[in-house]
């Protein structure tokens, strides 16, 4: 599986109004535990399956190791209602 992320500023320059990107100043004050979206581009459909078969996952940052984990208690809910 190959894949890439996906450039926010250039999503943000083709929606103006319906992509929101974050101002530099408040990009600038992201800290360690921040939490950010991603995009994830993927370069094939292998992943399809996998994405399909399952529940969705969160990772988090460890703030002791910098390694990305699996939030096993995230709150699903509260993020859909977020949007």
């Amino acid at each position: 599986m190959s894949w890439s992320l996906e450039n926010a500023e250039a999503c943000h320059r083709e929606a103006p109004y319906t992509f929101y990107v974050p101002s530099r100043q408040l990009l600038g004050r992201l800290a360690a535990g921040g939490r950010v979206k991603l995009i994830f581009k993927l370069e094939d459909d292998s992943v399809l399956e996998f994405l399909e078969a399952g529940v969705p996952c969160a990772y988090e940052r460890s703030r002791q190791s910098g390694k990305f984990e699996v939030v096993r208690d995230y709150d699903w809910d509260a993020y859909y209602s977020e949007e």
